[in-house]
């Protein structure tokens, strides 16, 4: 045993390697001394830090994307997915939603290419689809179907513009017309409205919908149209009580007319007490009867007289017809007289008298001064009207402000002038029983905090650094706490390997005696050697002295 230092030392160590070179041995050597399910799952442990390394840096270089159009068909998604790759905008497809996405610096480029390409979000044809050649051989069916479909994209495009509505489809059935028929069968449709998220239509806003598709078809009229929003739901319903339509109408012709009263106290009240310094509320009672009088009224003492007839007859007689009637009293008149004659009959005692008649007649017709009025009260007339408005006693600032910079509560004179200016602004009537409140009172206001400017670290330029500097951190991670303990512990197996050969190599060079070459060297170089060896690997020391002592024996 006491030559072992000599024997170990015969064949000094090589020289080390290059250390990029040794690394690469000494991790290949100690890969290779592993088991091979060790070595499978070396590997995929090393992909997988691979990936989550790619993935992490992709993360934060990745560009925030927006939707550029809506659910739209697959035809019109892919429409627009090739004008977007022949302008060289990248894009990439929502699995969730469908919709196509782009980076939001450029989604304003992607829409000016898709308006010039005739490519436009979610829209249908519609006139166009006549402009197209027909070519020969068109049936008179396929013309009719294509104005039909031409009408109807354009339907569906206007009903599409307004706000609430996000897109349309619109379907039209128009029956063929024929003069061999008596009962004709009527146009109908049917609306299909997907709404913008959160919105939601009126009554008004259908009816408006179903007035604008009966007015574009011949015939056809606006109960004949149905309207279905996205979830299904019928918002063209036809069972609806009139009554009760009339009422929700009234009910809201009532709130849009108190909220313009209550808008024009507070446009006054503003400027006298300053805003959140008071509090309005107008109550209106509406008389939604229809009344319609018809009068007429006579003036007795502004007649005019329009015409006047007078009649006067006289007549004297001779001897008239007298007795019974017959032949008798149709005799023929006596023979003429001589005026001696007749002036002595006349006079004498024993003559007849003369019988005389006259009558007078006066007819007078006046115009009697007459009036007929009509009138019709319209519905919606204000019958009533009360305000109420209360003001804070506290006021800020002013000639008369106290210590604490509040002037004192509103006196009565104010509090007069106040309520004239409101009975001026709704339009006070006393003759209707209008009534104005107007009071002041300390005011009970919770404490607002004030609107903070939002820190740094919530800016988007600071999120997007830091999504940066979080992503190197976890690819340092990565390689320190990984991948770098890895190679280390394979080179170091590997190292451990190769040194545990080159001594069982020197070991059986000794045993063979190799003394020559032991003795070319010196005794103190031998004597380093062995403890450098024995200083940094000591376990493979260990193990070839254990084999030597097993040979030995």
């Amino acid at each position: 045993m006491a030559d072992m230092p000599a024997e170990v030392s015969a064949n000094p160590p090589a020289p080390r390697p290059a250390a990029g070179r040794g690394l690469d041995m000494s991790f290949l050597v100690g890969f290779g001394s592993l088991p091979i399910v060790r070595q499978i799952g070396l590997m995929i442990g090393l992909a997988a830090s691979v990936a989550l390394g790619v993935a992490v840096v992709l993360w934060s270089q990745d560009e925030e994307y927006r939707p550029l159009t809506g659910v739209v068909s697959a035809r019109q998604t892919n429409e627009v997915a090739e004008v977007l790759s022949s302008s060289g905008i990248p894009h990439r497809l929502d699995p969730a939603s469908g919709m196509l996405l782009v980076p939001a610096e450029r989604i304003h480029e992607a829409r000016m290419k898709m308006a010039g390409a005739n490519v436009v979000d979610g829209s249908q044809m519609g006139f166009e689809l006549l402009d197209q050649e027909q070519g020969f051989g068109v049936s008179q069916f396929m013309e009719v179907a294509r104005y039909r479909r031409s009408l109807e994209g354009e339907l569906a495009r206007s009903i599409a513009s307004l706000n609430s509505v996000h897109n349309a489809r619109v379907h039209l059935a128009i029956p063929k017309r024929t003069a061999f028929v008596r009962d004709q069968r009527k146009a109908t449709a049917s609306v299909t409205l997907a709404l913008a998220p959160g919105a939601t239509l009126d009554g008004d806003q259908v009816q408006a919908v179903m007035n604008l598709v009966a007015g574009a078809v011949p015939e056809l009229s606006p109960e004949d149209v149905a309207v279905v929003d996205q979830r299904g739901a019928l918002l063209s319903r036809k069972d609806e009580d009139p009554a009760l339509e009339r009422t929700e109408r009234q009910l809201a012709y009532i709130q849009r007319l108190e909220a313009k009263l209550q808008e024009k106290v507070a446009n006054i009240l503003t400027t006298v007490a300053g805003p959140d310094r008071f509090r309005a509320e107008v109550n209106a009672d509406v008389d939604f009867t229809t009344v319609e009088e018809t009068e007429e009224s006579y003036d007795p003492e502004q007649s005019v007289l329009r015409s006047e007839q007078n009649l006067e007859e006289s007549r004297t007689g001779g001897n008239l017809a007298a007795g019974i009637p017959g032949a008798l009293a149709n005799q023929p008149p006596g023979g003429g007289v001589a005026p001696e004659t007749a002036e002595q009959a006349v006079g004498a005692p024993g003559a007849a008298a003369r019988p005389e008649q006259t009558r007078i007649q006066s007819t007078r017709n006046f115009e009697v001064d007459r009036t007929i009025s009509h009138t019709r009260h319209q519905a919606g007339q204000v019958a009533r009207l009360t305000v109420s408005v209360v003001l804070d006693d506290v006021r800020p600032g002013g000639a008369a402000a106290d210590a604490e910079g509040d002037q004192p509560a509103w006196s009565d004179a104010e509090l007069e002038r106040v309520s004239a200016l409101v009975k001026t602004a709704v339009g006070f009537r006393e003759d209707r029983g209008d009534t104005v409140t107007v009071m002041s009172s300390p005011f009970v206001l919770g404490e607002v905090d004030p609107v903070e400017a939002s820190p740094f670290w919530m800016e988007p330029w600071f999120l997007e650094l830091m999504k940066q500097v979080l992503g190197a951190i976890i690819v340092l991670l990565i390689v320190i706490v990984l991948l770098r303990p890895l190679f280390r512990n394979l080179s170091d197996a590997g190292e451990s390997i190769r040194n545990h050969k080159n001594m069982a190599l020197q070991a059986q060079a000794a045993a063979a005696g190799g003394g020559a070459v032991a003795g070319q060297l010196g005794s103190d170089r031998k004597l380093e050697s062995v403890r450098t060896l024995v200083h940094e690997q000591p376990e493979t020391v260990a193990r070839v002295v254990k084999q030597w002592t097993l040979g030995n024996e």
